[in-house]
């Protein structure tokens, strides 16, 4: 518990020093776009590629797959609640994404893995990785899609037909080519290359591909920047809502921390009683499995989601007073939910 406990107050931390470095004027607003894309255009498709390299093996990834059907269920039927809360709520058009993904995606690496090791063991870190598959894939994927609704970005002509012929032509500025060119820019948006970066691992891992090691090690250096620099961002973007005096309660924050604390794990606890129910399956849902499923998704909003947000043209503040918010009440979570584990396990 005293780890879990020390991962949150090192979470504080980092995001107390973006907090400094954006009172101190060292991140701007040029900064903080450099931040955002290389976070997400390097550092997590190259986590994504170390985490399933090193820590997945095709027998792994094999034997996974029963118990990988309950975490993606899950989730996907949370989204789709909080995509019905959300148009519900009549909130601004420029955090309804956020607010679903919000409401939905739990922090399963960095504050998820060591909480599930502390509390049940090094063993656990296999089940742990379940569900950061279905939580990551399902975000850049259904919840990628929804925040860049929150852009609201202009309609313009693409043509995709051209892009072939673009890349080969001598004179790229001309006009012929714009529609192509903004094809392009349009394509580099909106493909999500960390999911891009987990299919590819899954394809490469089932087909018996193992990936130089110095390549491996590359991955790592520029996939541990991820957490960091997403923290260092929200602190950021705290350090201007203070300046603006724009720290207060928002709408939907209640509604979120019920989503993210009693509705998503709620939604695996029933999921595991079902198919509990079929003995095929329910040989597969071992007792550590069933506790990290439901620790892992009481855990709070990921990190990542506010420097997404923020890239994708939405309101970044509005994600980071949510991610603090649920960041915070992990104090009280934590020790509740493992104490609803031991009576339900």
């Amino acid at each position: 518990m005293s780890n879990a406990v020390g991962i949150v107050i090192t979470i504080f931390i980092i995001m107390g020093i973006g907090v400094g470095l954006g009172a101190l004027g060292w991140i701007d607003e040029r900064i903080s776009r450099f931040l955002s894309r290389f976070v997400i255009k390097v550092a997590f498709p190259a986590a994504v590629i170390q985490n399933m390299f090193t820590k997945f093996t095709k027998d792994l990834l094999a034997s996974m797959a029963a118990g990988l059907v309950v975490p993606f269920l899950s989730i996907a039927l949370v989204l789709g609640i909080g995509y019905l809360v959300s148009k519900r709520m009549k909130l601004p058009q420029n955090r309804k994404g956020a607010f679903v993904c919000l409401f939905t995606f739990s922090n399963s690496v960095f504050i998820g893995l060591p909480v599930c090791n502390a509390l049940f063991g090094e063993e656990s870190a296999t089940s742990t990785l379940m569900y950061y598959i279905a939580n990551t894939v399902l975000f850049w994927s259904l919840g990628y899609v929804l925040m860049r609704r929150d852009g609201q970005a202009e309609k313009e002509k693409r043509t995709y037909r051209d892009i072939p012929a673009y890349l080969f032509a001598k004179d790229k500025s001309d006009a012929r080519w714009q529609g192509a060119e903004n094809a392009l820019t349009y394509l580099g948006k909106t493909v999500p290359l960390p999911l891009v970066a987990m299919f590819l691992s899954i394809i490469l891992i089932l087909c018996g591909v193992q990936l130089p090691k110095f390549l491996i090690s590359t991955a790592g250096y520029l996939g541990n920047n991820v957490t960091p620099l997403s923290l260092v961002y929200i602190g950021y973007m705290l350090s201007v809502m203070l300046r603006q005096r724009n720290i207060r309660w928002q709408k939907g924050f209640g509604v979120i921390m019920a989503g993210k604390f009693i509705l998503m794990p709620g939604m695996v606890i029933l999921a595991l009683q079902l198919f509990g129910l079929i003995p095929a399956v329910n040989s597969l849902l071992t007792s550590q499995l069933k506790s990290v499923l439901i620790m892992e998704s009481a855990m709070p909003c990921m990190t990542q989601t506010t420097i997404v947000e923020s890239g994708c043209g939405g309101d970044a503040s509005y994600t980071a007073g949510a991610t603090v918010l649920t960041t915070l009440m992990t104090f009280a979570v934590i020790p509740l939910f493992t104490y609803i584990i031991s009576v339900l396990v």
